[in-house]
Parts: structure tokens; C-alpha cells; sequence
């Protein structure tokens, strides 16, 4: 196989994983918004508001860990 072709491959196969990575958030808080809403008991209502804090606090954990390890070192 060529490097050409195998460049072209693994580009593709790595937008193809971007793309599902960045997509499959939105399902699961489209899913966690209508257990949330559908839930028929107090608990069940809390444990889908919790999943969604941890996701959040997952969310900027990441961000956070882009800006102190890459962007950061670069400023010196």
C-alpha cells in the first residue's frame, strides 16, 4: 500500500471517529433531557440531573486540561 493511500485512509478514518465522538454527546443529553422529563418518581429525576452534572464537570475538566497542558507552554 502506498503512503499516499494510507494517509488518505487514516485521514478518513479520523474524521469518521471525530465526528461519532462529537455527535454522541448530543444524544446521550437529548437521552438524559427526556428521562429527566419522563421521570415519575424524585429519584429517578435526580440520577438523570447527576449524569448530567458529571458530564458537564467532565466537559470542562477537558477543556481545562487543553488550555494548562497545550496552550499554555506556548506562551513563554
Amino acid at each position: 500500500m502506498s503512503p499516499l493511500m494510507l494517509k488518505i485512509i487514516l485521514m478518513l478514518v479520523m474524521v469518521a471517529i471525530t465526528l461519532i465522538a462529537g455527535l454522541v454527546p448530543v444524544r446521550v443529553l437529548k437521552l438524559l433531557r427526556k428521562n429527566a422529563a419522563l421521570a415519575s418518581t424524585d429519584s429517578q429525576h435526580r440520577s438523570a440531573s447527576l449524569a448530567l452534572c458529571l458530564l458537564t464537570c467532565f466537559s470542562g475538566g477537558v477543556f481545562l486540561a487543553t488550555c494548562f497542558l497545550d496552550l499554555l507552554p506556548d506562551v513563554k
